[in-house]
């Protein structure tokens, strides 16, 4: 139900939040170091896991104090597990992309996401509620990570080297910072929907958040889990990388755009075909958010091209006051909104934070403006072709849902192809090019 939901979705995400705070310290700051020895491993390892411990049991015994219901306390110990099980790999992780085995890591990595969705299904079939959810990450963490580390070996000496930690720190807690206030916002709003419109409006936001928020992490992370070595690597070797940055960021908006742009008009049909009535309400929530997710994709790579430049601190004054304005206009237009309030908070937000990515990208590098908005337009284009398109076709033709989601498929896919070799005929061959330099 929308409330099991909520309280699934507010328990894990304090959980999720925390833990993303600490892995992103590592992805971005380890990753750039250009020789990495033993003792570097040890350091990243122990340091991360103690602090992971920590922040586990100080979680369990503050959400203990706010629930006083027994079955929810162990609902929150056995969550916050996610977030040592989360540091438990990382190291490895990160020497997996420096090697370039992207292959194997998304391979363990789907691995543990269908071992967690076969396990939360088979507990909310037997009427688990809110344990699918939890089980769903805490199973997906451990499968992952356990089969990373069988199959990686590191050699990990028990070891914290201080300067070097703090280095790293100094490194990667600007980028991890920006990361945060964005998955804070999320989180920030998670609790105020909990405490000012109750938890089935919770339900419905995270239902809508959750059906976008899946595949855009998992696009992400292996967009990223490519970026970050790669352009490391290249500054490292003293190769050019704003040229490559540039090639990086067109085909990754080509690749990954449609599928946002598709998602949001696909929302009403998806959620009326496949989930009960009762989410209906979530359809209008998740076409925006999968709107907003397509915009958010301009300044994907920015992130990667700062690390690797060592100039992580910037924009991260923009990136907090976005979430604070963000903050405040949830505040003052959640009675007159209801739930929409949230999703307008994520639009104002975007609206401070990615012209100021852009501003950063634009001072840190030789790229002008006017050559990075050439690279954005052409796939905006093709994608709002394609959104057009399919938006149209319920007006025109009276379908069942089943028939409107293969035709909008099937029509959006020819749109959106046709766009793209009337834009730019050599994309396919250009594409091809790019992978193989990279």
């Amino acid at each position: 139900t929308p409330e099991e939901l909520g309280v699934g979705v507010f328990i894990l995400g304090i959980m999720e939040l925390f833990s993303f705070f600490f892995t992103s310290i590592v992805d971005s700051s380890f990753i750039s170091v250009k020789n990495i020895e033993d003792k570097n491993n040890g350091t990243v390892f122990w340091s991360s896991l103690i602090l992971s411990l920590i922040t586990s049991v100080i979680l369990v015994f503050g959400l203990s104090i706010y629930y006083s219901d027994s079955h929810l306390i162990l609902m929150v110990i056995v969550a916050s597990t996610y977030i040592p099980l989360q540091a438990l790999s990382r190291v490895h992780i990160v020497h997996l992309r420096r090697a370039g085995q992207f292959k194997s890591l998304a391979q363990r990595s789907i691995f543990g996401k269908v071992v967690g969705m076969l396990v939360a299904i088979a507990l909310a079939i037997y009427g688990f509620g809110t344990w699918a959810l939890i089980a769903q990450a805490v199973i997906m963490s451990l499968v992952s990570s356990v089969t990373v580390l069988i199959a990686y070996k590191v050699k990990i000496p028990f070891n914290i080297e201080l300067p070097f930690l703090y280095r790293l720190v100094a490194i990667g807690l600007p980028a991890s910072a920006k990361a945060f206030s964005s998955m804070s916002l999320l989180r920030g709003l998670v609790v105020m929907i909990e405490t000012t419109l109750g938890s089935a409006q919770l339900g419905y936001f995270n239902f809508a958040s959750r059906l976008v928020q899946l595949p855009r992490d998992a696009i992400n992370g292996v967009i990223l889990g490519y970026a970050y070595p790669v352009i490391s690597n290249r500054k490292n070797s003293g190769a050019d990388i704003d040229v490559f940055f540039l090639q990086a960021t067109k085909f990754s908006l080509y690749a990954v755009l449609p599928l946002f742009f598709g998602f949001a008009v696909l929302a009403e049909p998806v959620v009326g075909l496949f989930f009960e009535d009762k989410w209906l309400p979530s359809i209008f929530l998740t076409h925006i958010l999968a709107l907003v997710t397509a915009a958010s994709l301009y300044s994907l790579l920015i992130p990667s091209y700062l690390v690797a430049t060592q100039n992580t601190f910037r924009g991260l004054k923009g990136e907090i006051i976005g979430s604070v304005l963000a903050f405040i206009c949830y505040l003052f237009l959640y009675q007159k909104f209801d739930i929409l309030a949230a999703v307008i908070a994520l639009i104002v937000r975007l609206i401070v934070v990615l012209p100021v990515n852009i501003s950063v990208m634009l001072r840190v590098s030789s790229i002008k403006l006017t050559t990075l908005l050439h690279v954005f337009i052409k796939p905006t284009l093709c994608s709002l072709a394609m959104y057009l398109t399919i938006l149209a076709l319920p007006l025109v033709f009276e379908l069942s849902l089943s028939v409107r989601i293969v035709l909008s498929l099937a029509l959006g896919a020819f749109i959106y192809i046709a766009m793209c070799l009337l834009i730019e005929k050599s994309l396919f061959i250009d594409f091809k090019r790019f992978l193989k330099s990279g």
